[in-house]
């Protein structure tokens, strides 16, 4: 974890020669293997690579839109089931229900305590999920009731903020009581009520995080986590990175933020290899992140 590290996505696929395979991945700095779900493989532990798992962890994927240009944006959707509750991999749930949400946690880590036995540079919380999250589960909306008395102090802040005439923060939730994403705030014009609701998400995110690394941690105390193959300006930044202690995004943009809030041993860098046809688009990625002290690049064959 104190070296430069080059991590491969993925496994190889081909059957023959993993072997002599994976020793010339080795040989060109290759140092972890990320996505290496399925089983540890011999030939990769041989070759000297630690592994940097996909773990289960209840986020959902990010959903993205294409527009004309082949302009593609962020949806921002939040997916809740029929119940109001967090849709996500694993079996999801809401990620303030307790125990609920540190037993799942604690059950998906156990599955990789065989990466554990091999090395593990890393645990991965899943590759390009979205980065907001809220439900209409009860224990979500006492945590939301919670934060916006930790943002306000008093009702009468509130109340200014948000044009209300609440007498408690019992009173603060969603507009509507199905409204999870206070549109109908937005479409009013009360873009504080709307804004509080979308940084409680941002928020709940990386407290969930969080959540995560202490459960890696309970079997590797010396675990590194994050999440990678995401984050945008966008996102909470300073908040991911106080709940996290490795990301590897995609954007170069938010890898500068992250590089210049990150304690001096946080895990960092961005994914490069995504043009087949011009090798220095991978090059200067490279070197961008490399020459502003990443200490970990991943690349995506």
């Amino acid at each position: 974890q104190h070296d430069f590290n080059f991590v491969m996505w993925g496994r190889l696929y081909a059957p023959q020669y993993l072997d002599v395979a994976e020793q010339l991945l080795a040989r060109s700095g290759v140092t972890s293997r990320l996505e290496t779900s399925e089983v540890p493989w011999a030939s990769m532990t041989r070759a000297g690579m630690t592994y940097t798992p996909y773990c289960k962890s209840g986020l959902q994927h990010q959903m993205w839109q294409v527009a004309k240009r082949e302009h593609r944006g962020r949806r921002n959707v939040i997916q809740l089931d029929e119940q109001g509750v967090l849709v996500g991999s694993g079996e999801g749930g809401c990620w303030n229900d307790e125990p609920t949400v540190t037993t799942n946690l604690r059950r998906w880590m156990d599955t990789e305590r065989d990466f554990r036995s091999h090395g593990v540079l890393a645990y991965s919380m899943g590759d390009e999920h979205e980065t907001i999250g809220s439900c209409l589960h009860p224990a979500c909306q006492a945590a939301y009731v919670q934060y916006l008395k930790q943002q306000y102090q008093t009702i009468g802040q509130l109340n200014a903020s948000w044009n209300t005439a609440f007498e408690n923060f019992g009173q603060a939730g969603p507009t509507e009581q199905s409204e999870n994403t206070e549109q109908q705030a937005f479409a009013d014009g009360n873009y504080p009520r709307w804004f509080d609701r979308r940084a409680f998400q941002a928020w709940n995110f990386a407290n969930y995080v969080g959540r995560f690394g202490r459960a890696a941690q309970e079997i590797d105390p010396q675990a590194r986590w994050g999440v990678e193959g995401t984050g945008w300006l966008d996102d909470d930044l300073d908040a991911i990175v106080r709940n996290s202690t490795w990301w590897v995004p995609y954007s170069i943009p938010a890898a500068e933020v992250i590089r210049s809030i990150a304690p001096d041993d946080y895990l960092l860098g961005h994914f490069v290899g995504y043009s087949s046809t011009n090798p220095y688009y991978a090059l200067s990625d490279f070197w961008m992140s490399f020459l502003r002290g990443g200490n970990c690049i991943a690349w995506w064959r």
